[in-house]
């Protein structure tokens, strides 16, 4: 029998939304972006990851996969995080706007995507 990896996603999900927020990706130029809700949690490098940055400010990003039917592309996409208090008005607020400087990461057993790894910088 082998691993539902579906079943992983749907944890993993779950983990990123109780502990992560509402975010948007990002796409196309200045009056025609087109945004994509999804969930970012925002998790600490470990110190050998951290040894490795080029630029100590980068931050690491896990976005859920779930219902993100576009993978998030470092050339088109950046990640706007939103003042979850704001969440319930029309246009929520921004709190910053995040360049992705590396080609996104994934975690893929078995051909699901489970989580989405970026490496942002403000």
């Amino acid at each position: 029998m082998g691993i539902n990896y579906t079943g992983v996603r749907n944890r993993a999900d779950r983990m990123i939304k109780r502990y992560g927020q509402t975010a948007l990706l990002r796409r196309g130029e200045t009056g025609y972006e087109i945004d994509r809700e999804c969930t970012a949690l925002e998790i600490a490098y470990t110190p050998s990851e951290k040894r490795r940055l080029q630029n100590l400010t980068d931050r690491k990003v896990l976005l859920s996969a779930r219902n993100l039917t576009i993978p998030p592309d470092k050339e088109l996409d950046t990640l706007v995080m939103l003042d979850q208090t704001t969440l319930d008005n029309a246009e929520p607020t921004e709190l910053e706007v995040l360049k992705i400087i590396a080609p996104p990461g994934k975690l893929s057993p078995g051909g699901v995507v489970v989580y989405w790894e970026l490496q942002v910088r403000g």
